[in-house]
């Protein structure tokens, strides 16, 4: 414990020493917007643009990175025009080294930290919490998402790749061009007010702001400047932009689907399946929508990566599939990847990942002045020895307040017209921000089945300090014994947990190259309803990250495992009862990700469970143009425990072609010899709007463990949907 309180004065004391230089920035920006003589032509070529003409752009970006407050090295300039139905926004980024400009890939919402890109963040509630965000590169692809919660997470669930309250998985009806000039490179976007969700009213007031990355610089900078602990998501963080005047949009599309599926496995002969649905959009309101789908299918989306538990609790994996992303943060309440009251992925697909058939469902959902509401239900077909048919529902409001603050209710109901089949949860939660930098969160929830009613609870309370210089994070979470999300994720079960984080950022001067310096400690605890320690997880850690892109990180993790039952981690070698302390070493190197050739790394060595184990996970993307891009990568274990050792291998290789952004060819190669089982997932695409469009797809499983090479399972699909504007 004196390490402990050591590290942590260390990190505090020169938190204050650095924090002595720190200079706090805040301008109001505000720009008015302008109603177009004549829509803009849309090429990139900004500068040329006759409707550009005459109107004073918003300029004079500042840095967050590298050199915080400065002006940014290489000028940005950005044009905002509208129509009736069309939001225009026209960048021109100066580059006075042009052919030093760094592409990126074309895939449709790929990395923005791999190459120059640009940014927009729209605020359309004008409420500084929620909004849309926009995205290009000099290539020309379409990267868009949806931002709730001010964009908030908690830097441990960012750590772990949980994005929170950014859904980059959302896609969007929006046209975007670009093009590199000799001056530089303009990007030009067209966003239908359709796409779009606002407040009923004729004179908008929508916060705003832009980014602009120049990679081979490391450089960040914005319009309405984001300190170095937030990103552009930040709503609260904004400028304004005023004098917006819309009518009304009447919005009806539907997405009709056709498919023609060819499926084959090890138990049964090939088989035709040729199926057909729909989507469709209403929008009720500008800010309220009604969607509709019938007999839905996800052939086209991209297969999940295999991953390797050797723990004893599950493993988690994201949504994917197009109809459940939409306004998805709405129905989020409780931790990301671990407690949470409502997982989409529980409707549609089966334990073990079998699809389970779709017959429909609707959803209604939107913001009513600062209300925003959500219900969904859907109904699936059953499946032998899957599946019953189900029932899902939800229905959630949120209150929201001052300040980033917010009360607000969810129920979720599994065959709630069930007498022996059902399940439901009853869910509270609420937020007070206080400042710009501080925020206390909770929620409450219960279960409600045929059986176990009682210590069917689980709630969090947690505070999270954010500035500049250290952010602190501190909560404490329960799971009762018997609460039982059953349309939810619950990573494990019966617990009380308490975590703690500190992290700090400081950026010294002039000093072996160093950009940033990020030492940090955290915590968590887990103990169960007797009192029992059963985990805790001490980190100790520090990023360095160097001016080229370059990043190191070395740290140790002093683990306390608490084993109750046994279990196999592999095959028939088991972990028995008992506790295990343990420490071990964790290094993770780098490479600056935007480079042709970037490299990627990180290791664990150390005690586990009585034994050690030795885990390694590098990682090599070659770029080898703005059209190839290959991705290899492997994840390692190597444990010797007293019961026997074992190796387990998963290797990926991603490879990508986008003849234009708008026409693909991806393939994802995974083996693991953990379950041998090697699959494939190639799909072709040539897309339309809103990720439509025509789409080749083939998958194939092989048990390489008992065919050799023989296949498991194939599928080859054939799938074509189109958006149709009716109104």
């Amino acid at each position: 414990m004196k390490i402990i309180k050591l590290l942590t004065a260390v990190i505090i004391f020169n938190v204050n020493i650095f924090s002595q230089n720190s200079i706090e920035t805040k301008i109001e920006c505000v720009a008015k917007a302008i109603k177009a003589e004549q829509s803009p032509q849309l090429d990139g070529d900004i500068l040329n643009d006759k409707a550009y003409f005459g109107i004073s752009p918003m300029k004079n970006f500042i840095q967050n990175s590298p050199n915080e407050n400065y002006a940014a090295s290489e000028s940005t300039e950005v044009f905002v025009l509208y129509t009736k139905d069309t939001l225009y926004i026209g960048a021109f980024c100066f580059d006075s080294s042009p052919d030093k400009i760094i592409m990126s890939d074309g895939k449709r919402d790929g990395s923005l930290t791999e190459s120059d890109c640009f940014q927009i963040m729209l605020d359309t509630y004008g409420d500084n919490q929620n909004g849309f965000l926009f995205a290009t590169t000099p290539t020309g692809i379409e990267y868009d998402a949806q931002i709730s919660n001010n964009g908030e997470v908690n830097q441990s669930s960012r750590m772990m790749g949980i994005s929170g309250g950014v859904n980059v998985n959302w896609d969007a009806s929006w046209k975007i061009k670009t093009k590199i000039s000799e001056n530089g490179w303009g990007a030009e976007f067209a966003i239908p007010f359709r796409t779009l969700r606002y407040l009923t009213g004729d004179l908008q007031r929508w916060g705003i702001n832009f980014q602009r990355n120049i990679s081979r610089k490391q450089e960040k900078t914005f319009w309405a400047f984001v300190p170095r602990q937030f990103e552009i998501t930040r709503v609260s963080l904004a400028g304004q932009l005023q004098e917006l005047k819309i009518s009304n949009q009447q919005n009806l599309k539907a997405t009709p689907f056709f498919l023609s599926k060819n499926l084959k496995s090890k138990s049964s002969n090939s088989k035709i399946e040729n199926n057909f649905g729909f989507d469709s959009k209403y929008a009720i309101t500008p800010s309220v929508t009604l969607d509709l789908t019938y007999n839905t299918d996800f052939a086209q989306v991209e297969a999940d990566e295999q991953q390797v538990n050797l723990d004893r609790f599950d493993l988690f994996f994201p949504e994917k599939r197009p109809f459940f992303l939409e306004n998805a943060g709405i129905f989020d309440i409780g931790s990301p990847g671990e407690v949470e009251m409502f997982f989409s992925r529980r409707i549609g697909i089966g334990s073990n990942g079998e699809v389970i058939p779709i017959i429909g469902g609707a959803r209604l959902s939107g913001k009513i002045n600062s209300t925003k509401f959500g219900f969904l239900n859907m109904q699936t077909s059953g499946v032998e020895n899957i599946s019953t048919e189900n029932n899902f529902s939800v229905a959630r409001v949120s209150q929201e307040l001052e300040n980033r603050s917010s009360v607000g209710a969810m129920i979720v109901g599994k065959n709630i017209n069930s007498n022996t089949n059902f399940n439901q949860l009853f869910a509270g939660d609420f937020k007070i921000g206080y400042g710009e930098n501080g925020l206390i969160s909770g929620f409450y929830s219960k279960t409600n089945s045929p059986t176990n009613n009682f210590n069917n609870h689980s709630f969090k309370l947690g505070a999270t300090y954010n500035t500049p210089m250290v952010q602190y994070d501190a909560s404490y979470t329960e799971v009762g014994e018997n609460f039982n999300p059953e349309v939810g994720f619950l990573r494990r079960k019966s617990f009380r947990k308490g975590d703690m984080l500190i992290f700090s950022r400081l950026r010294p001067e002039n000093n072996f190259n160093i950009q940033e310096l990020r030492p940090h400690i955290s915590y968590r605890g887990f103990w169960n309803f007797t009192n029992i320690h059963e985990s805790g997880f001490l980190h100790i850690d520090n990023h360095t990250e160097f001016k080229n892109g370059m990043e190191i990180h070395t740290g140790i993790n002093l683990i306390h495992e608490t084993v109750l039952n046994s279990f196999n981690p592999y095959n028939n070698i088991s972990i028995q009862a008992g506790t295990f302390n343990h420490y071990e070493g964790q290094f993770i190197f780098m490479t600056k990700q935007s480079s042709e050739l970037s490299f990627y790394s990180m290791m664990n060595i150390g005690g586990y469970y009585g034994g050690e184990r030795l885990s390694i996970s590098p990682s090599l993307k070659w770029k080898m143009d703005q059209h190839l891009t290959l991705n290899l990568s492997l994840s390692r274990n190597q444990v010797s425990i007293p019961s026997g050792d074992f190796t387990t291998n998963l290797t990926r290789l991603r490879a990508s072609y986008y003849f234009t952004p708008d026409v693909l060819l991806e393939t994802l190669i995974q083996h693991n010899d953990k379950t041998k089982i090697f699959s494939m997932n190639l799909r072709f695409g040539w897309l339309r709007s809103s990720n439509t469009g025509l789409f080749f797809v083939y998958n194939q499983t092989s048990d390489i463990l008992n065919d050799a090479l023989g296949i498991k399972q194939q599928s080859v699909v054939l799938k074509y949907s189109h958006i149709f504007d009716l109104l």
